[in-house]
């Protein structure tokens, strides 16, 4: 009785949630189900059910915004992050910071979802050497790339390496064609050379 009509409620609005007792709101399979009619159901749940991997993992595949509601000890811990990736990569946005600066688990992430980048840190997204390491795992990794990653050859080379097709990406004024069809950047180099 109480149970369907509670979920009736939160079905026109998740704020309905503070209505439920102690125990519905310890109740994993209640919540879900709440979870799943309003992601705003999720601010009324018990505080441990935000400790409980399996739980949040469940949770984050109906809302991606509650990874921000995991308890700091999940929030902190690669696996979890990267189980979480998995079952919704827009998740990612809500990663600590720290995890979204860190190289090696922005490439793990990568390897989960190819727009897991979407999420990475501006300086990562600006680091040609990241950029190199990301084009090794995924070739899409260039669209992530900020403008000025670009201005390292290195950078440049690792791109035309990987799929020259992907240098429309590259900004115009730091190569151009020459007259052989090669591609020449602006230090009168050809992307090409070692």
């Amino acid at each position: 009785g109480d149970r369907e009509l509670l979920m009736e409620a939160i079905q026109q609005d998740g704020e309905a949630m503070r209505l439920a007792s102690e125990e519905l709101r310890k109740d994993r399979a209640f919540v879900i189900e709440a979870i799943r009619a309003s992601g705003w159901a999720l601010n009324y749940a018990a505080k441990e059910l935000y400790s409980q991997r399996t739980f949040m993992l469940e949770a984050i595949e109906h809302n991606k915004l509650a990874l921000d509601y995991a308890a700091e000890e999940l929030r902190n811990d690669t696996g979890f992050l990267l189980d979480a990736t998995q079952r919704c990569p827009a998740a990612l946005r809500y990663a600590p910071l720290e995890m979204r600066e860190s190289a090696d688990f922005m490439l793990e992430a990568l390897r989960v979802d190819p727009l897991a980048l979407e999420h990475a840190s501006e300086s990562l997204l600006r680091d040609p050497a990241f950029l190199c390491r990301a084009l090794e795992v995924d070739k899409r990794a260039v669209n992530f790339a900020k403008p000025e990653c670009f201005g390292d050859r290195r950078a440049l080379i690792a791109v035309a390496r990987k799929d020259w097709r992907l240098l429309h990406h590259v900004p115009k004024d730091l190569y151009e064609p020459d007259f052989t069809g090669r591609w020449l950047y602006k230090d009168n180099t050809f992307v090409d050379d070692d």
